[in-house]
């Protein structure tokens, strides 16, 4: 059987790049999103094409807990980011809705109320009060037409997307399934120590392909990351010209506890 490997965690968190990484490597064979067939697990697990690793990059599953601890030997990349840009990336991220017709991502219907609806489907039995209220919060903003949605409120629905991605950890703690957790700010500052811990976590030796993403692959992936881009510090902090001070509240009051769980201060 090949061995699995998971990429998953919030969009916008650098799981497109650790999948180019990863499927660098000369014993893993990458799974993006876009290429993922809807077919019986096992097709990937057993035929000799994926072997010996495999990884999924999915975020979209992150919810499913329950279904990817049943799949043998499975090893979870879990990405996060600081959220301040996560939800300035959602926010700039433009997918056709219609012909002609783009919404940013953190309106769309396939985006963050999406993530935001699928979570809280997992989390309700752990949910606290406050979160639910929250919750409650963004389904009166997404009962709004899209076209009818003020920076505000893309602020809000962003940064509880990031916050209750991040709360599904607790689920996979709870069930036992092994995870490692990357945060992309180390990875583009420190990448290969970072890549080492990764391959470490999955049971892999090193090999130097994993710093040469940028010359063996091409193209664009889902999301609009340039694939032959090599890794570089220009997309963190960005949020520091673009959020005002009331925007960077919404963010840090939705966040910051959560946030400095895994060391992103968003306060003073």
């Amino acid at each position: 059987m090949n061995n699995p490997i998971l990429i998953t965690g919030c969009q916008r968190s650098g799981t497109t790049l650790l999948h180019l990484i990863l499927d660098s490597h000369p014993d893993i064979t990458g799974v993006d999103e876009i290429g993922f067939r809807k077919v019986p697990l096992s097709d990937y697990l057993n035929r000799p094409e994926f072997h010996p690793y495999v990884s999924f990059k999915l975020p979209v599953v992150s919810f499913q807990a329950e279904v990817i601890r049943t799949i043998p030997g499975i090893k979870v990349l879990w990405c996060i980011r600081d959220p301040r840009d996560v939800v300035l990336s959602m926010m700039n991220l433009q997918l056709r809705i219609s012909a002609g017709v783009l919404l940013p991502w953190v309106v769309h219907p396939a985006g963050a109320g999406r993530e935001i609806e699928n979570s809280a489907g997992t989390l309700k039995k752990m949910m606290s009060a406050e979160l639910a209220s929250c919750y409650a919060t963004f389904r009166n903003i997404a009962a709004k037409s899209p076209e009818s949605w003020q920076t505000g409120d893309k602020v809000y629905v962003g940064a509880l997307c990031w916050r209750m991605k991040q709360e599904l950890l607790d689920v996979y703690r709870q069930l036992g399934i092994p995870y490692h957790i990357l945060h992309y700010e180390k990875l583009i500052r420190n990448p290969e120590h970072t890549i080492r811990d990764i391959l470490d976590f999955v049971g892999l030796p090193w090999h130097e392909n994993v710093l040469k993403h940028h010359q063996l692959h091409s193209g664009t992936s889902v999301g609009g990351t340039v694939n032959d881009r090599p890794i570089d510090e220009t997309n963190t902090g960005k949020w520091a010209a673009s959020f005002d001070a009331h925007a960077l509240s919404v963010i840090s009051g939705l966040c910051s506890d959560t946030a400095a769980l895994y060391g992103y201060q968003l306060s003073d």
